[in-house]
């Protein structure tokens, strides 16, 4: 079966969320790590506590496509040269020495190398390497006799294993501020990676659409609210992305785009921009420095407004990155990059 006969508008659609969900995490993300008023606080949550979650929101639709027993990869030595080299290892070489030199010209001095929002793509990169096996795995779980451990009640234990490990491995690196190996952040996000399959082969018995807008809505007013009156030193005891609240609205509104089949002309427009999604995650983070820089020089009266100020923002962030990977995709040698 063809990408084309598999893609699915609802989840196409929260691709392009997400996507500007990662922009609204490094644009609010600020108000809740330092010495910022309550009002403000105020005005950045409902930013904030929307975006968290993009990344497993990826992760999750990432799992559905590629655990699809409808989705055929082919030969070993095909998958990996496509999906792991071409689609994820050579835009991370190019992208993170460009952004290297980017930020080495900015401070005008040679900086130490990070990957920064490039994280990513490495975890990307060892999910696609482990997925012929989790496929294989979880086709012998799917096709078990077994009432305990077959079938989707063996999925189910899967994933609620691997979160459990995922969720000691995060407490263990935060409790003993130990650094974390890059190689194996795809650990931490095997859970939504097995996820995204697992709530696709259950559809039908999901909860109905209502309640799961209710359970969304719920658990990102909690998330918001615990933003604002809880410091931040306690809440990142925990990474965010295991944190209940998180867990709970990510499952949700996955759940709820899943479920949902757009009719809306322009919702079924916007769809189709599902190919640009990669290329604005990898160029916003230097259009975001751009904006930031603009807001500073040209609007420095916002800057005690977060509620006019981030929603701006990230608009204009996300429309410039739309059209700079626009521009980009019309070039056959730069095509590949995003």
């Amino acid at each position: 079966m063809s990408e084309q006969t598999l893609r699915h508008q609802g989840l196409d659609l929260l691709r392009l969320l997400s996507v500007v969900m990662v922009i609204g995490i490094h644009t609010a993300g600020g108000y809740f790590m330092g010495d910022v008023s309550l009002a403000e606080r105020w005005q950045a949550a409902p930013w904030y506590a929307l975006s968290v979650g993009a990344v497993p929101l990826f992760v999750m639709m990432s799992g559905a496509f590629m655990l699809s027993p409808g989705r055929q990869i082919g030969s070993l030595a095909h998958f990996y040269k496509r999906k792991v080299g071409r689609k994820i290892l050579l835009p991370l070489v190019v992208w993170s020495v460009g952004y290297y030199f980017w930020h080495c010209a900015k401070e005008q001095t040679w900086l130490a190398f990070q990957w920064y929002h490039l994280w990513y793509l490495v975890m990307l990169a060892g999910l696609y390497v482990v997925t012929p096996m989790l496929r294989w795995l979880c086709e012998r779980i799917e096709r078990s006799d077994s009432t305990t451990y077959g079938g989707n009640r063996g999925l189910l234990i899967l994933t609620l294993g691997s979160y459990l490990v995922a969720l000691t491995v995060d407490v263990y690196y935060r409790s003993y501020c130990v650094r974390q190996v890059c190689l194996l952040w795809w650990v931490q996000y095997l859970p939504y990676f097995l996820a995204g399959h697992l709530l696709v082969r259950t559809a039908s018995r999901l909860p109905s659409r209502s309640w799961l807008l209710i359970l969304f809505i719920g658990s990102m007013l909690l998330h918001g609210a615990l933003l604002i009156y809880v410091p931040y030193q306690l809440l990142e005891r925990v990474g965010v992305n295991f944190q209940p609240l998180v867990v709970l609205k990510v499952l949700s509104l996955f759940s709820l785009c899943y479920s949902w089949r757009p009719k809306a002309r322009f919702l079924v427009s916007a769809s189709t921009l599902y190919p640009y999604v990669m290329g604005i995650y990898l160029v916003h983070f230097a259009v975001l420095q751009v904006v930031f820089k603009l807001f500073e020089l040209f609007l420095p009266a916002l800057s005690a407004c977060p509620a006019v100020r981030l929603p701006l923002r990230i608009l204009l962030i996300a429309l410039i990155s739309l059209g700079v990977t626009a521009l980009m995709r019309k070039a056959p040698l730069l095509r590949q990059l995003v």
